[in-house]
């Protein structure tokens, strides 16, 4: 799909004057209005001769910018969409490019349209791969040569070990709603398995309709008009109504094969940290 195509439909990102969660309201950035152009599904070139796709959302102004990568256990398609709030664990790019930094969303291997098999989650593969994105990006025309880390829940999860390797690029990382010690907290918590959690994230994120989701830039961009508008204020309550449903819709679909491997080794052969695949 040509760029032009991409492009014709701006995102809409969401309103931050309110005030936040935490209490506290957004002050003047000190830049804006730089606007937002998309390089849709870039290829970064990572070992075993395997390409990840990544999404890669600059500013419309010409320059070298900074440059926030984001490793992506999910697809993406429908993350910058905001559908209905799926811009909560990456941000909405309009908000990081008319600032002035680029927004660069990487899937990890074996997921959408990034090439290869993918290993068990948040294995040394993914920090492999996610190292390499970092440099890659800092060597592209519209980087300043300086990375950041950002993301939510897996998004962040990878960030310590990856920092931990210290990447010449990489100047700092934001990681949100985290846990470290991925035996206790994810697969056995409390020493029990952590049935509900596995059993949402897995039919949520992981089904071979996830696997092979395709929605073009243009129909992103649409959709974010649509979750982030005044509309929202009368559909938003009516699906809060419906979490119940939706999430037990979720947990009632299969995941691929693999991840039933890993669910299986959580649940019943995983017991300690020796045998668990974490």
């Amino acid at each position: 799909m040509p760029e032009w195509l991409d492009n014709l439909i701006p995102i809409k990102a969401p309103e931050l004057t309110h005030e936040q969660l935490a209490g506290w309201r957004p002050t003047r950035a000190a830049a804006e209005g730089l606007g937002c152009r998309l390089l849709a599904d870039q290829r970064i070139e990572a070992a075993g001769g395997v390409t990840l796709s990544a999404d890669v959302y600059t500013p419309r102004a010409p320059g070298r910018y900074p440059a926030i990568v984001q490793f992506a256990a999910y697809t993406r398609e429908l993350h910058t969409a905001g559908a209905p709030t799926g811009s909560n664990e990456i941000g909405s790019p309009p908000v990081f490019t008319a600032r002035g930094y680029v927004q660069v969303v990487v899937e990890r291997r074996g997921m959408g349209r990034s090439g290869g098999t993918q290993n068990v989650f948040l294995s040394p593969e993914d920090v492999d791969d996610h190292e390499r994105a970092i440099a890659w990006a800092a060597a592209q025309p519209w980087c300043d040569s300086r990375v950041a880390l950002f993301g939510t829940s897996y998004y962040g999860m990878t960030q310590p070990l990856v920092a931990v390797r210290r990447p010449p690029a990489l100047k700092a990382f934001f990681c949100n709603e985290i846990c470290t010690d991925y035996f206790r907290h994810l697969a056995q918590f409390g020493g029990v398995f952590n049935l509900y959690f596995c059993n949402l994230w897995m039919g949520a994120n992981f089904t071979p309709a996830m696997y092979g989701l395709r929605v073009p830039p243009i129909a992103r961009a649409l959709l974010s008009h649509v979750f982030n508008s005044p509309l929202q204020r009368l559909w938003r309550p009516l699906l809060m109504k419906r979490i119940d449903a939706i999430y037990r819709a979720f947990m009632s679909k299969t995941p691929v094969k693999p991840v039933r491997e890993w669910y299986a080794n959580w649940m019943l052969d995983g017991k300690s940290r020796e045998t668990c695949l974490l």
